[in-house]
């Protein structure tokens, strides 16, 4: 069962992060990181070498990945985020976006991403401004804009809350799918920059 076999990652894989809050395991050799106990992650860097990187929160558990001074930064062909939340500190945080993504292919499954809402409202529904605000939830990026197949982003059962503008591409997606996905606060749910506006590759 890959959930329960645990494996050196390859050499040139690289975890990274800080030690006040818990580490984020190292990926095993499928790429999976499985975050199998409830509690608060730090938001390191992991750049994987193979093909598919998943960090999955485990079935039952309360996880939440905080963002202090850099956003969590992931780098595969595939990348996956499932059952966790990711949270952006409020006092005190420098970090300009949840998090940053370099990969070909995105899929977030039942993951919650939370950044400060605006004063006075309690369910994130008074929307600050449309225009891009100063926290993002997703930074995307292919690693090979070149490729045809690049730019294939898909959202489910997840939500969007705070002050951000939730999901920036830098480059042209293939196809961006956004199933039973709910978003509450300032900002669009999508952006894109000229160049992935232009469609230029």
């Amino acid at each position: 069962d890959r959930k329960q076999q645990r494996h050196a990652r390859p050499k040139n894989a690289s975890v990274s992060g800080s030690s006040e809050l818990l580490p984020l395991p190292e990926p095993d050799r499928y790429g999976l990181v499985l975050l199998s106990e409830s509690g608060s992650y730090d938001a390191g860097s992991i750049r994987w070498p193979a093909s598919h990187l998943i960090l999955r929160g485990a079935v039952g558990a309360h996880v939440t990945i905080v963002m202090t001074t850099r956003p969590l930064q992931l780098r595969a062909t595939e990348v996956t985020l499932e059952n966790v939340e990711l949270r952006l500190e409020t006092a005190g945080s420098t970090s300009p976006t949840l998090s940053q993504i370099r990969s070909q292919k995105l899929t977030c499954r039942n993951c919650r991403f939370l950044t400060p809402l605006p004063p006075g409202s309690n369910d994130g529904a008074t929307a600050t401004s449309p225009a891009i605000s100063s926290q993002l939830a997703i930074q995307w990026a292919p690693i090979d804009a070149s490729d045809p197949l690049a730019g294939k982003l898909e959202f489910s059962n997840g939500q969007f809350i705070g002050t951000h503008s939730s999901v920036m591409l830098t480059a042209p997606g293939q196809t961006v799918r956004c199933v039973n996905t709910l978003k509450l606060g300032g900002g669009p749910l999508f952006i894109a920059t000229d160049r992935a506006a232009n469609g230029d590759n």
